[in-house]
């Protein structure tokens, strides 16, 4: 069980550092993390927070149990440097779906137990540095707009199967 008044979050320069102490006393982690996400992944009801880890680390899945604590796991994408995270039902499955943003953006498509099935999403090759998700054309599905280093945001729209891999 997590000792809530020993977790921290601080923000040096433009990075996000969390601190997870246990009350045994001894640090889970220290994660150097460019975004996060909550949503209920597992479907247990809890909720879970899903972290992007920039350059310097994995992204990783902490699944809550409700009480304060997690038990988080690395969450294994085709690339590094993921600047942004964005959780919610892409593929209409009842599910939680996650898009990471970066260098290369993906969608990974969640099992319902914590899992997920990631895949690439073409972003004009520019580095994304932060997703949000939303219906943008009005059909009902998730689409993702990815805010990009070059100034220019993406939409990849959603069919009710996913994300599109194409943005346009």
């Amino acid at each position: 069980m997590a000792d809530e008044e020993s977790n921290q979050m601080a923000r040096i320069g433009s990075l996000n550092v969390l601190t997870l102490a246990f009350t045994a006393g001894t640090l889970m982690t220290v994660l150097v993390i460019a975004d996060a996400a909550h949503g209920g992944v597992d479907g247990d009801g809890d909720l879970d927070t899903v972290f992007a880890n920039g350059f310097f680390d994995r992204n990783r899945v902490c699944l809550g149990d409700g009480s304060g604590g997690f038990t988080c796991s690395d969450l294994i994408t085709g690339g590094q440097g993921t600047q942004g995270v964005a959780v919610g039902d892409v593929d209409g499955d009842g599910n939680a779906d996650v898009v990471f943003a970066g260098g290369p953006s993906e969608v990974c498509l969640g099992d319902g137990s914590g899992g997920f099935i990631c895949s690439g999403l073409s972003t004009d090759r520019l580095v994304s540095e932060g997703v949000a998700m939303g219906d943008v054309d009005g059909d009902g599905d998730l689409d993702a707009v990815f805010a990009n280093f070059e100034g220019v945001f993406k939409v990849c729209l959603g069919d009710g199967s996913g994300v599109s891999p194409v943005a346009t």
